[in-house]
């Protein structure tokens, strides 16, 4: 008798985004979500966490800086308070210029549910009209450091090496589409970034050991 894993479907329907950038940017989850790239991120074959490469970024402090964007779609709301996890590797402790970003979902708008910052996290409130801001984090230079950003219905948890150190209440955003971007917010960062995955559930519900392969 064949045996099934019985978490097989419910990974293929939660998993809206995976990016394992080993040789492009294409996005590898079933929904295979279209990709557009602005300015010139490249695949970086030599500094990379698992695989073949990871996704490379220089910044210029502009609005053309490089970045992946994953255009608005319904797998990717976040709204009606809709569990959620974002997490990716990035690279050393890379700074944070006005305006950067690693993963974000705004729309050049002035508020948006959250920003990914180099070394903070900014979280839009309910209505999208304030910030609430984490404490600073910073990887640790010269390795491969892990990030999760964890809403669960009642709460947003970010995690550093597996390690919580910040939690706020999850906003009640309104079930609107926004982009996802990748690299850059208002401006881009530089920096390195492997192994991005967008899963609808919160993934981690306490302090955890960082996955040890790709997803």
């Amino acid at each position: 008798m064949m045996l099934i894993n019985p978490y097989s479907f419910v990974t293929g329907i939660t998993t809206s985004l995976l990016m394992h950038f080993d040789s492009s940017f294409s996005d590898s989850s079933a929904f295979a979500n279209s990709v557009t790239i602005t300015g010139t991120p490249t695949i970086d074959t030599i500094v990379t966490k698992f695989g073949g490469g990871s996704a490379s970024f220089i910044a210029a402090g502009s609005i053309s800086d490089p970045r992946v964007l994953i255009p608005a779609t319904a797998n990717l709301k976040v709204g009606n308070l809709q569990p959620f996890t974002v997490e990716f590797w990035f690279y050393g402790n890379p700074t944070e210029p006005y305006g950067s970003g690693m993963v974000t979902m705004r729309d050049y708008s002035v508020y948006c549910p959250f920003v990914i910052r180099p070394q903070s996290v900014y979280i839009g409130n309910a209505t999208l009209n304030a910030w609430t801001f984490s404490p600073a984090f910073a990887g640790t230079a010269g390795v491969w450091n892990h990030f999760a950003l964890v809403a669960d219905g009642t709460n947003l948890k970010l995690y550093l090496n597996g390690t919580s150190f910040f939690t706020t209440a999850h906003p009640n955003w309104a079930d609107d589409n926004r982009m996802l971007s990748i690299g850059a917010d208002l401006h881009g960062f530089t920096g390195l970034i492997d192994e991005l995955r967008f899963k609808k559930e919160a993934v981690y519900t306490a302090n955890f050991t960082p996955p040890t392969s790709p997803f």
